[in-house]
């Protein structure tokens, strides 16, 4: 008896004197600091040498999801850089091409051609240099502006003539069909890399709008004058938010647009120029600042900092030019 005594004693002990240490570390010791602070990391990456060459006249400039391939116009013409052989060379020679773009997680190129007067559609694989024609949109005008937003399985591509804009959805088997069907000039877009979810802006009446599922539905945001359109990932959207010098102050994001007042808001350090953010397939936000040659992961707080003139980031590198040479910074390895 004397023993089971002692046993409860010992136990009593032990809670009263864990209570007192919790007590002291929630009142005392945590009372300011129930907010998480991100740490800054400087990583200091090691470059990969290059030796891809890009003319200072280039333009568009532009590298598949793993920085196997670059592509880029010179005078006018489409030239292909092999990363890892170093070849250059001229493709789709005689094309006309009015919009080219790559393939999310993938070495193909989708282009989109005046053929003959009419806004046709194609591919182009990197890899084993195969090209396949996809369907014809529309008849070709010469003040048409075209752009193309591409996901794995799905394009999207824009016409706009004057104040009017088309959107044509080229789906896996090849069939095309027209999403606009109301009249409005498109302002900016963005297409889930791996969802068939468009997101798109009315510019004149700054209204925004999802289209999945055969339709389109209205995005009700406030604010709208001041919004832009990022970014789409998966069932997130992103928007930024511009200040009154026209640079980006929030990003807003979400995934259900039935929902709004549920949705995150990314108050930015310092205001950016819309060009200088990058938001990755994993959801990962990237600040680019040129002055002090320094990229930032604003969800983590690290920093990846180059010596050389940026020139783009992806979700697997970031790409810098010095003396008309390309060089890489490998974003796994941050």
């Amino acid at each position: 008896m004397n023993i089971l005594k002692k046993v409860i004693v010992c136990i009593v002990i032990s809670i009263v004197v864990q209570s007192s240490v919790l007590f002291y570390l929630d009142k005392i010791l945590f009372k300011e600091s129930t907010q998480f602070v991100i740490e800054t990391v400087d990583t200091p990456i090691e470059t990969k040498v290059s030796n891809i060459y890009i003319p200072s006249d280039s333009e568009n400039i532009k590298a598949s999801f793993n920085g196997n391939f670059i592509t880029y116009f010179q005078n006018g013409k489409l030239k292909i850089v092999n990363t890892t052989t170093g070849e250059t060379k001229e493709i789709l020679n005689g094309t006309n091409i009015l919009s080219v773009e790559w393939v999310p997680k993938n070495n193909t190129l989708f282009l989109v051609e005046n053929k003959h007067g009419e806004i046709n559609t194609k591919t182009y694989n990197a890899t084993n240099e195969v090209e396949q024609d996809i369907c014809k949109l529309a008849n070709y005008n010469e003040n048409d502006n075209i752009q193309s937003f591409i996901s794995l399985s799905t394009e999207y591509v824009s016409i706009t003539n004057r104040n009017n804009t088309t959107i044509y959805r080229v789906d896996i088997e090849k069939e095309r069909k027209k999403i606009s069907n109301f009249k409005f000039m498109l302002g900016t877009a963005s297409v889930s890399p791996n969802k068939d979810l468009f997101y798109f802006e009315d510019f004149y009446n700054k209204e925004f709008y999802q289209y999945s599922n055969g339709s389109s539905k209205k995005i009700n945001l406030q604010n709208t004058n001041q919004l832009t359109i990022l970014k789409a990932i998966g069932n997130t959207l992103y928007i930024g938010e511009y200040s009154d010098d026209n640079k980006i102050s929030k990003i807003i994001y979400g995934e259900s647009i039935s929902d709004i007042n549920n949705w995150k808001t990314q108050v930015l350090n310092e205001k950016v120029d819309k060009k200088d953010i990058y938001i990755s397939s994993d959801n990962q936000i990237y600040i680019n600042n040129n002055l002090q040659g320094m990229v930032t992961n604003i969800i983590t707080g690290e920093n990846i900092q180059y010596d050389d003139k940026f020139l783009f980031i992806n979700d697997k590198v970031l790409c810098t030019i010095k003396n008309n040479y390309v060089y890489f910074i490998n974003l796994n390895d941050s």
